[in-house]
């Protein structure tokens, strides 16, 4: 009988760290699941059921196709072939089904889950970036709506009838939007007093029918079409917006003929009156328009309202003039025109935003006395790209305000002629509170990580000259040393043999001077120094901390003293073993399924054979007399049920 009290310690360790383990996937806040060969999910873990809103239960032992959109579905199951096919998989996003109906944007990563060098199912890590998603699609759309703005303003303000350029510019604020109909209808008054309305241009997405043609749409009554609230509204400067569900219900007879499920309107005034009305309209039953959104609307009606007005005028220079300057004075974003690299117009947001008394202690100053140095390249190559005709893309740069302050800033800009020289109409948004508030968020998700990291093993985190900045518990237990003494010390000269610092040091100059890296993101094994100065074995896996500013190292190191010593005591046992098994005087064969794995020389010298390898994978019952093939055979298949 073999003797196992050796094994003990690998025993005991492997079911700590089991247990470390179980507690990690407990407490995780991302999704992690496990799927067998088949795509059947084995287990998940509590956080699938905080992103999701299901039960364990109700997916355990079900085909993951199920619970992915299915427009994501061909993706997901080309991943997960190829990841039980042994190839490596790429961080993926895929929509999971929420127990509400809904979906939530994750994204996920995978590795095979392997039994004896096979691939026995997947190991997947799901985390919810619904939020990031939707930052990002609203920064996309803020962007888009940006250019539509400024392109309204260049078409309204430029030569030329407004009724020439609406439709292009009902199309960009659509587009931008991305709304299903934009509609302008104008105001008329019937002899009797009762206000009509006049479908006058429209602007329907793809899959979305004309209304143009509509009689309702032409001549007909607020008050008989059961809108009477809206003219009040449009009469007294105000919007209509919501979902046509939520609308009082002798207004949505009308809407809903005309298939749409969100509306909004903002009224065109010109000369101080009421004109008519710009909205839009989307099928989706649960949209709501953000204030970006309503904002763009009432732009793009102040600057359509500018337009008709400045066509009422009777000298075309005046009208060009006034037009420009009301559609810039009335716009709730800064802008800028200058011409050679020089302002020559700006309006009071401008004015505000760059901190100066007026629009007027802008004008003859360089545009680029605003612009921070760290985008003046940027500029520099998007003005160039302006003067060859080319159009250029919304960005964020930053400006420096009089007082030398930065402000972070979202720039749309577009060529066009002024007075018949070539000018450049910038359209400046402030994003700096956007841009604080997701830099806030980003840092509290790398403090969460790293906590979260840090309630295992060993966690030291050094800056990028060496220094320890960071030294958990497990690190002041397993190297000997309090935090307060290690802090501020080199991380090299504490916890690294003498005859390893040089190394160490060298890595780290190679990394940060040329990006290098040997060991970042891997699992390794080398030697640590604890304070009594005796070397141990470690386990290591070092990161670089995502936070601006210079570097940072986190290094997660756990003691496998222990491991090592049940390792060597495990290959010793099991040499002892071999030999003894090869000495052995008796005849000793295994077989698998009928057929012989091992044998040892006595078993080959019994059976006849010159070495024991000739024995290995033949049909045990070749070297049984027939008379006792069914007797071998029963007794076979009993030992293996």
């Amino acid at each position: 009988m073999h003797d196992v009290s050796e094994r003990q310690p690998a025993s005991a360790g492997r079911s700590k760290s089991a247990h470390d383990e179980r507690t990690l996937v407990q407490r995780a806040t991302d999704a992690i699941f496990t799927l067998d060969a088949e795509g059947t999910l084995t287990s998940l873990n509590p956080a699938f059921e905080a992103i999701t809103g299901w039960s364990r239960d109700d997916w355990i032992g079900k085909a993951f196709p199920g619970i992915v959109h299915p427009d994501d579905l061909p993706l997901a199951v080309e991943l997960f072939t190829h990841a039980m096919a042994g190839g490596g998989v790429p961080p993926f996003e895929l929509r999971i089904l929420t127990n509400s109906g809904g979906y939530v944007d994750g994204e996920f990563t995978a590795s095979p889950l392997l039994e004896d060098g096979r691939v026995v199912g997947i190991l997947g890590i799901g985390r919810d970036v619904s939020a990031r998603k939707r930052v990002e699609s609203d920064l996309e759309r803020r962007g888009a709506i940006l250019e539509a703005v400024a392109f309204a303003a260049e078409r309204f303000l430029g030569s030329g009838s407004w009724e020439d350029s609406i439709a292009e510019v009902l199309e960009r604020i659509g587009r931008a939007a991305s709304v299903d109909w934009v509609c302008l209808f104008q105001k008329a008054v019937g002899d009797d007093g009762d206000v009509q309305r006049n479908l006058r241009f429209e602007w329907v997405a793809p899959g979305t029918s004309p209304k143009a043609d509509l009689p309702f749409l032409r001549g007909s009554s607020y008050a008989g079409s059961g809108l009477d609230r809206w003219a009040r509204t449009f009469r007294t400067g105000g919007t209509i917006n919501g979902r046509v569900s939520e609308l009082p219900a002798e207004e949505r007879p009308i809407l809903q003929a005309l298939g749409f499920g969100s509306v909004a309107g903002v009224p065109v005034y010109v000369g101080g009156e009421w004109w008519g009305t710009l909205g839009f309209a989307a099928r989706a039953q649960d949209r709501d328009f953000s204030g970006t959104e309503i904002d763009a609307l009432r732009t793009g009606a102040r600057l359509l309202g500018a337009a008709i007005q400045e066509e009422r005028t009777e000298s075309a220079l005046r009208r060009s003039e006034d037009r420009y300057h009301k559609a810039v004075d009335t716009s709730p974003d800064a802008i800028l025109v200058h011409q050679n690299g020089v302002i020559a117009l700006a309006n009071q947001a401008a004015a505000r935003l760059l901190g100066v008394p007026s629009p007027n202690a802008l004008v003859g100053n360089s545009v680029l006395r605003f612009v921070h140095s760290d985008s003046r390249p940027l500029v520099l190559t998007r003005l160039q790209r302006l003067r060859e005709g080319k159009a250029v893309a919304p960005v964020e740069e930053k400006f420096v305000r009089v007082d030398g302050s930065t402000v972070q800033v979202e720039v749309a800009g577009t060529a066009f002629d002024l007075d018949g020289e070539p000018a450049v109409q910038v359209v400046v948004r402030d994003v700096t509170d956007r841009k604080r508030a997701e830099e806030a968020v980003r840092q509290s998700e790398a403090r969460k990580t790293a906590i979260l990291q840090s309630a295992l093993d060993a966690v030291v985190t050094m800056d990028h000259e060496g220094r320890i900045v960071e030294f958990n518990p497990a690190a002041e237990e397993i190297f000997g040393r309090a935090r307060a003494e290690v802090l501020g010390q080199s991380l090299v000269e504490l916890l690294i043999p003498p005859r390893l610092r040089e190394r160490h040091r060298m890595g780290i100059k190679r990394y940060l001077a040329t990006g290098q890296q040997t060991i970042l993101g891997r699992r390794v094994e080398l030697t640590a120094l604890r304070v009594d100065g005796t070397e141990f074995p470690v386990e290591l896996a070092i990161i670089r901390v995502d936070v601006p500013g210079p570097a940072l190292f986190t290094a997660y190191i756990r003691d496998i003293t222990e491991r090592r010593r049940a390792e060597e005591a495990l290959r010793e046992s099991e040499e002892r073993y071999r030999r003894l098994v090869e000495l052995s005087p008796e005849a000793i064969a295994v077989h698998s399924e009928g057929r012989f794995v091992f044998a040892n020389s006595a078993a080959a010298r019994l059976l006849g054979a010159a070495d024991p390898q000739e024995l290995i994978d033949r049909p045990i019952l070749d070297v049984v007399h027939p008379d006792y093939w069914e007797v071998v055979s029963e007794r076979t298949r009993r030992e293996t049920e």
